[in-house]
């Protein structure tokens, strides 16, 4: 709680399920992957007082602010993965369950109901 208190930051990791239909490019805290459709990848998450990401899929771009207050959320030791995120069809961002242990996106029984999520973008350009 200090550090929330303080305003300072620390990194833990997350992993990013694509649950889009097609790949896409995420750039998440300045750093870039892309992932197929049905992957995952690994991705930084900074807990800070401010997290925008961007992901871009077929001819658009679409910018988010993410929450990063995640109360109860304690991912799993054993699985490695911190927090399990998925970007959905509509490109909407959820949560998934700490022992989710799936290689290919979760399905839409999983998903979390949590404040924040899922996160909805707050704006999207398109070519």
């Amino acid at each position: 709680m200090v550090c929330i208190a303080a305003g300072c930051s620390y990194v833990t990791h997350a992993t990013l399920f694509n649950n889009t239909g097609d790949k896409i490019e995420v750039e998440w805290q300045s750093k870039k992957a892309l992932i197929a459709a049905s992957d995952h990848a690994e991705i930084d998450y900074v807990i800070s007082s401010t997290l925008e990401a961007r992901v871009s899929g077929g001819n658009c771009e679409y910018l988010y602010r993410v929450s990063v207050e995640l109360r109860n959320y304690r991912p799993d030791r054993k699985l490695d993965r911190g927090i399990q995120i998925q970007v959905e069809k509509d490109f909407s961002i959820d949560l998934l369950p700490t022992d989710y242990a799936g290689d290919a996106p979760a399905t839409s029984a999983l998903l979390l109901q949590r404040e924040g999520f899922p996160l909805h973008p707050v704006s999207r350009k398109c070519l």
